[in-house]
């Protein structure tokens, strides 16, 4: 007795099938991003073309984990959920503690934050793409 498998209209095919769609789109975007036609996506390969930059911000991170007491990140909109979600993503458990501010226009909220890491070593990333954002500049400022 022989035993055939038929996968043409199974559940296992479609799933199957997805996968393979998928992975085409997947190599297609890929290869579109990487072309230099398409708009905005400098940052595509920014970490390869910038290896001096990179091994830079490595060092300051290093630095920062190794000194610091506390990272405010002062950023809003993009910036900030960018860099939460990054840092959320990465901390250990153990380390600086890492407090996000300047999302808005309160000075008190700042000051609370600073208050709260009188004599520590305090770390302040700003993060702006145009350097004018207001309400992360009144924050630095």
């Amino acid at each position: 007795m022989k035993f055939e498998l038929n996968l043409k209209n199974s559940l296992i095919n479609e799933k199957v099938f997805e996968k393979k769609k998928h992975l085409k789109n997947f190599e297609a975007i890929n290869t579109s991003l990487h072309s230099g036609k398409e708009e905005w996506t400098a940052w595509v390969d920014y970490p390869s073309k910038n290896i001096k930059k990179l091994d830079q911000i490595k060092a300051i991170a290093k630095d920062i984990t190794k000194n610091g007491d506390v990272l405010v990140v002062l950023g809003i909109g993009g910036s900030y959920l960018g860099a939460f979600a990054g840092l959320t993503a990465l901390k250990k458990d153990k380390g600086i503690d890492i407090v996000f501010a300047g999302i808005n226009f309160s000075n008190e909220e700042i000051e609370t934050v600073f208050n709260n890491y009188k004599n520590k070593n305090v770390y302040v990333n700003v993060i702006s793409k145009s350097g004018t954002t207001t309400e992360t500049m009144i924050a630095f400022e």
